[in-house]
Order: structure tokens, then C-alpha cells, then sequence
């Protein structure tokens, strides 16, 4: 069940990957977010899938080890890199008086501050995790901290201590699920303010005409498309924390057996939300379909 389920789930955000970098159009900054984070679910599922109980090397068995737990600490964070990015448009737009600028200063402002925050971004859920996996083959080589050793690679290719699963994994994703759900209600009440500022502007400015009409139109495009990310990213992080609740359920309970199908299905259930994110980059699902048929079936 396992290997049917993780070789679909990489076919599939092999597919998604392909699609977001042949595209560039849609290579919007929340897409390059969401490819981050295919990329290191990919790679993270592939190495389990072929590698996990890897025994011919111990080399590179430790290898295998290594990467399974960077790529996974590095799909938590880009996860949790999402919720807060969603979050800020949407707290930003809704809670802050903000000047009104022009549209030629939008359009020459946004892709810089983007690329700048995709920066930072890939500093954040790229360079923790380097930072962590380090730390535990430091600790892995310390006698005097030999309970809280991960144990890479002694029975299977992954970390093989409990305490150490616990330090080093089950911690910072524990973290960044929590940190993602207080973002959640946040983006939530956001929403919700939203919401009642555009009922308030649509009574009060109706009768300023076309020009305002068009731009209102405008600002509903760029919301409806934040709510149809907010929802992806939901279901994205109720699959992930489903997953990872399993797993660490099954590892420091031993009630294994059902558990353990909790953490393949919903583990592999996280590929399911790739595909409509092209509805949310500006413009980039119309794009597809009708340039590439080919991938129109990952999108539906």
C-alpha cells in the first residue's frame, strides 16, 4: 500500500513540477512557493520509497537518512512559509491602512518586494532544516548525549532513536503545525474583516462610477484568488498534520498497525492539493489549459 501510494503521490508532483517550470507565466511568488515545496515532498517520498530499508552501504544508507529528514523538515517549512505568506496579504489588505498608490506603482513595486520576500523565504525553509539535520549528526557523535542521539542509519535508513525522532523531528514540525494553526484563525478573522469591509465600501462608493467600478473589480479578483489559495493551503496542512499526527503517534506509542495507514494515506492525500494551485497563480491555469493539453487532466 505504501509503494503504490508514494510512487502516485511522485509521479504526480513530478508532473506538478514539470508543468510550474516549463510555465513562466505562472511563476508567480506564491508558485514558487508551492513548487518549493512539491520539489522537497518529491524528493523526501522518493528517497523513502526507494532507499528506506537500503542495507549494501552503510554510507549511503546514512545518506538516504539524511535527506529523508532534511527534505520533510524542509516540506514542513515551506508549509508553514505559506500559511504565514496567505496570512500577511490577507491581514495586510484587511487590519492596515495602507496609502493608496497607483497601478503603475503597484505593478513596479510588486515584483521586486516579491522576489526579495521569496528570499528570505528560501533562507527561512531552506536554512533551518540545513541547521537542524546538522545538529543531530553532531549529536549523533556525542557520547555524553547518547540518549538524545538520532541513531542515523543503524536499522533503517532514517533516524532510528526515539528521543532523537523526537528532538530532532517531532519538535520542529510539532512547531511549525502549531505555529500554522494560531496563522489559520488569524487568516480566518482576516477574512472575515474582509468581508465586511467590502460590504461597507460597496454601500458607500456605489455610486462613483466606472473607473471605481473597474478597479473594485479588480481588488475581487486578487481576493477571490486569495481565497482559493487559503482554501488549498487548508487542506494542504490538515493532510500534513494528519500524516505527521499518525506517524508520531505510531512511533512513540507503539500502537502501529492502523496508525501507520493514517501517515501513508494522508501523506500521500498531500499531492491531491498541487494541482489546483495553478488556479491560483495570476492568470496561469487559463494559460495552461489552453496552451499545454497535455497536463489539462493535473489540473482538474
Amino acid at each position: 500500500m505504501y509503494s503504490a501510494i508514494s510512487t502516485l503521490s511522485v509521479i504526480a508532483l513530478t508532473i506538478h513540477i514539470i508543468v510550474y517550470t516549463s510555465l513562466k507565466k505562472m511563476r508567480t511568488q506564491p508558485a514558487q512557493n508551492m513548487l518549493a515545496l512539491a520539489v522537497a515532498l518529491a524528493l523526501g517520498q522518493f528517497l523513502a520509497l526507494t532507499g528506506l530499508n537500503y542495507r549494501q552501504s552503510h554510507s549511503i544508507c546514512v545518506f538516504i537518512a539524511t535527506g529523508i529528514h532534511f527534505f520533510y523538515l524542509v516540506a514542513a517549512f515551506w508549509m508553514n512559509v505559506m500559511c504565514f505568506d496567505i496570512c500577511r496579504s490577507l491581514f495586510t489588505r484587511s487590519l492596515l491602512a495602507l496609502p493608496t498608490t497607483t497601478s503603475q506603482e503597484v505593478d513596479e513595486n510588486k515584483g521586486e518586494r516579491a522576489k526579495r520576500r521569496f528570499k528570505a523565504y528560501s533562507m527561512y525553509a531552506w536554512g533551518l532544516p540545513v541547521l537542524i539535520v546538522s545538529s543531530g549528526h553532531v549529536v549523533d557523535q556525542l557520547d555524553f548525549l547518547r540518549e538524545y542521539r538520532p541513531s542515523y542509519a543503524t536499522a533503517q535508513c532514517f533516524l532510528n532513536n526515539r528521543f532523537g525522532i523526537g528532538l530532532f523531528f517531532a519538535l520542529p514540525i510539532a512547531s511549525l503545525l502549531l505555529e500554522n494553526f494560531v496563522l489559520f484563525f488569524v487568516t480566518v478573522f482576516s477574512l472575515c474583516q474582509r468581508r465586511a469591509q467590502e460590504a461597507e465600501e460597496s454601500t458607500t462608493n456605489g455610486e462613483r462610477g466606472v473607473k471605481f467600478r473597474v478597479n473594485r473589480d479588480a481588488v475581487e479578483r486578487d481576493d477571490s484568488k486569495k481565497r482559493l489559495r487559503f482554501v488549498t493551503y487548508s487542506m494542504l496542512g490538515l493532510f500534513m498534520c494528519l500524516a505527521w499526527t499518525g506517524f508520531f503517534v505510531a512511533i512513540f506509542t507503539e500502537v502501529g498497525g492502523e496508525i501507520w495507514y493514517l501517515f501513508i494515506l494522508f501523506d500521500g492525500l498531500q499531492v491531491s492539493c498541487f494541482p489546483k494551485a495553478a488556479c491560483v497563480a495570476y492568470d496561469g491555469f487559463r494559460f495552461a489549459f489552453s496552451r499545454e493539453r497535455l497536463f489539462s487532466s493535473s489540473f482538474a
